[in-house]
């Protein structure tokens, strides 16, 4: 078996996806339920053990792992939609609520700039109401927003990590009801988030205990770079900075929408959002400066794993940075070991990992993307590129002159960047469409700009980086190299406004429609039936694309008789209301 991780993966991430479509966050039962049956089920399989009932084992561990999903994401489900700090606001009346509270507790990330002031996210641990109420303990985070004028000089202050003590006005976030849009309610919750705050100002924030010393090293590692990116990369247009600071460290809180947008319709978002590419730039960059300065190899890979942790520490950019570090961490770890695997099983081990740490991941958008594009890329580029190898012998190609060689290099590497794209495009266009509602095709020409650019910008700002301490003239052009590369990144998706057909907004497909587009991808996978699979997925693609009614999902249910039903409509330079009434 290539990947056996994924006989424990696979069951444990549909088990926590079944668990948090089954419960309400009032079921404790069902939690108990299944990790008795998950116990049981293992007890079995140990009975099991043995090569003459080696089914039956690999099945009482699937289901096993099914139960302890489950288990654990009923248990997740349960703890995110109906924490103690909700339950806490929701049992307060009315007149209360409207009252600011104290809080006190924990920064979960850097405190972000934006056009309301100074956007943070507090895990809090204690809350009073006024003065004369003492502080009760209690858990839930709270997205805070801090207006007035002296936030943003304070904004260095409140970093990842740092405790703070804050007068905040709560409320619960808005569920719109928009037909045919998920509830945000759940999705911030899932999240860990929710109550939204507002503070006045910012002398209403009062400063707490420090981080731990990583959290503390890893903020001021950010700012420093931040800093840095800004002065050197940011000196030749604003817009290069904030491109150079989300590539290299994940702070995106520079771009503006209309970056934003373009980049995503034109499916080059993924570029700026780190994930196993850049990593794999920091990693190769670490293990060549070790390699030259004779590191050996085992010391080599062990002392890279911690300048890994540490980069997922100064990143944490979610779920897409985990599975990055911890793939690579598996891989590197394995080096030390003189140990080799592949690389589906070190995903698999990622996955479980992610998914008991963090049962709600399995619904989070960066984790299906992250996880989702690489799979799709490990099982369906290596049967592409079997399929079309070069067939000549190695012997006839040894006396080559070097220009054909070169040539024929470049046409490998750029038919893998090809075979990849495509393999990772077709694992997400689903999953692009419910998240997004959007498909678009220019990501298989723009990746062959894009990825080369992000990488040039990404070693350029680490260049900057090393260099900004010391040397003037080195950080003065490796800046300038930034610059370029960041430049042509956000140019090269205005190929979308010249053939705006190759980005087109659909209607989410139905669950159905999602699960057969998912079997002509596993028939394609399949040597005998490959043709069978990939006509198939070409036609379901060309549905999703056009999203004809039959394989949408249907929208939201008419009211009973009786009901009024108001629906606002934004149709961009004005509004406009669908009444139907009652009668």
């Amino acid at each position: 078996m290539r990947a056996p991780a994924s006989l424990l993966a696979i069951p444990v991430l549909l088990g926590s996806a079944t668990g948090i479509l089954l419960a309400d966050g009032r079921e404790p039962w069902l939690a108990l339920s299944a990790a008795a049956g998950a116990a049981l089920a293992l007890v079995a399989a140990l009975g099991f053990f043995s090569d003459r009932f080696a089914a039956a084992t690999a099945s009482a561990i699937a289901a096993g792992c099914f139960l302890g999903g489950v288990s654990i994401g009923v248990s997740g489900a349960r703890t995110a939609y109906r924490p103690d700090l909700l339950q806490w606001f929701e049992a307060r009346d009315a007149a209360t609520r409207e009252a600011p509270v104290v809080l006190e507790g924990v920064l979960r990330d850097d405190a972000a700039v934006t056009a309301a002031g100074v956007s943070m996210t507090v895990d809090v641990h204690r809350i009073a109401v006024g003065s004369g109420e003492g502080f009760r303990g209690t858990a839930g985070g709270v997205r805070v927003s801090v207006g007035g004028a002296s936030a943003a000089g304070r904004q260095d202050e409140w970093r990842g990590g740092r405790a703070i003590r804050a007068s905040v006005w709560l409320r619960k976030p808005t569920g719109y009801g928009d037909p045919g849009v998920g509830d945000d309610v759940r999705s911030l919750a899932r999240r860990g988030v929710v109550l939204l705050g507002t503070v006045k100002s910012g002398a209403l924030v009062e400063p707490g205990g420090r981080g731990t010393v990583v959290q503390e090293a890893a903020a001021s590692a950010r700012r420093w770079a931040r800093l840095q990116l800004a002065r050197h990369v940011g000196r030749w247009d604003p817009r290069s900075g904030a491109i150079a600071s989300a590539i290299l460290i994940g702070d995106r809180s520079g771009l503006s929408g209309e970056d934003e947008r373009r980049l995503q319709e034109a499916g080059t978002y993924h570029v700026i959002a780190i994930s196993g590419g850049n990593i794999a730039i920091l990693a190769a960059i670490v293990l060549v400066v070790l390699r030259a300065i004779r590191v050996r190899p085992d010391l080599a890979a062990a002392l890279t794993i911690v300048v890994l942790l540490f980069y997922g520490e100064v990143a944490s950019g979610g779920a897409s940075v985990s599975r990055a570090v911890t793939a690579a961490c598996l891989f590197l770890g394995a080096r030390v070991l003189d140990h080799r695997g592949p690389a589906l099983n070190a995903l698999a081990v990622a996955a479980a990992g992610a998914v008991a740490t963090s049962p709600l991941a399995v619904f989070d958008g960066g984790f299906i993307l992250s996880f989702g594009a690489t799979l799709g890329i490990l099982l369906g580029a290596s049967r592409l590129s079997m399929a079309g190898a070069d067939p000549l012998p190695r012997a006839r190609r040894t006396h080559q002159n070097i220009v054909p060689r070169l040539a024929g290099q470049l046409s490998k590497a750029a038919g893998a960047m090809f075979v990849a794209t495509l393999c990772a495009e077709v694992a997400l266009a689903p999953a692009g469409a419910v998240l997004f509602s959007r498909i678009t095709l220019a990501g298989l020409v723009l990746n062959f700009l894009a990825i080369p650019l992000m990488t040039l910008a990404q070693v350029a700002a680490i260049c900057t980086l090393v260099a900004a301490p010391a040397a003037h003239p080195v950080e003065h052009y490796c800046g300038y190299a930034a610059h370029l590369a960041a430049s042509g990144l956000v140019s090269s998706a205005g190929l979308v406004d010249m053939a705006p057909w190759l980005s087109r907004d659909v209607a989410p497909p139905a669950a159905w429609f999602v699960c057969a587009y998912y079997g002509c991808c596993a028939v394609l996978l399949s040597r005998r039936h490959a043709r069978i699979g990939a006509i198939g997925v070409a036609c379901a693609g060309a549905l999703m694309f056009t999203s004809p009614p039959a394989v949408t999902t249907a929208g939201p249910p008419l009211p009973p008789p009786g009901v009024l039903r108001v629906v606002f409509l934004d149709v961009g330079q004005g509004d406009a209301t669908v009444a139907r009434m009652p009668d």
